[in-house]
């Protein structure tokens, strides 16, 4: 949606993926204001009280995503939690992405597997605990990085 509330494009994905034309990427981007939402569905698929039905954060495609189309923010929907991440104050691009994001995306996956491996190691988390807030502790160290606005709130 724009930054008036109007929809901008309604559209169905397959199970894990949702494919954009260069037409609808470039359409994305000349709006102004867009907000880009979608649901990860992963944690649906588990039962209430499973660590696993909390489901993750953002993909690197996700966030790829949203510098390419330049988007004001981009929000992910889980059974327990919604996302969000905002670009810092002079925006992104593809290029922000290519020389900014991607590094820091490969060094801090690195730092938050070694840390869940240290937290699995003390018993001060289960494989599935760490399974799903991997992605969320990446993209918190990233935007402590970049000035991205970054976080999450509980669901319902």
């Amino acid at each position: 949606m724009d930054e008036a509330g109007k929809v901008l494009m309604d559209k169905a994905g397959e199970q894990f993926h949702v494919g954009f034309t260069l037409e609808e990427r470039e359409r994305l981007r000349a709006g102004l204001g867009v907000t880009f939402t979608h649901p990860h569905p992963h944690g649906w698929g588990y039962a209430e009280g499973s660590p696993l039905r909390s489901g993750s954060s953002f993909s690197d495609t996700d966030v790829r995503f949203a510098c390419q189309t330049e988007l004001a923010e981009m929000r992910v929907v889980t059974p327990k939690h919604r996302y969000f991440m905002r670009p810092p104050a002079q925006g992104w691009s593809l290029g922000y992405w290519d020389a900014l994001l991607k590094p820091s995306d490969a060094q801090h996956e690195a730092d938050a597997h070694r840390y869940f491996r240290l937290l699995l190691a003390r018993k001060q988390a289960t494989a599935e605990e760490a399974g799903t807030e991997t992605a969320h502790e990446i993209w918190t160290r990233i935007a402590a990085e970049w000035g991205l606005a970054y976080g999450r709130e509980q669901e319902g």
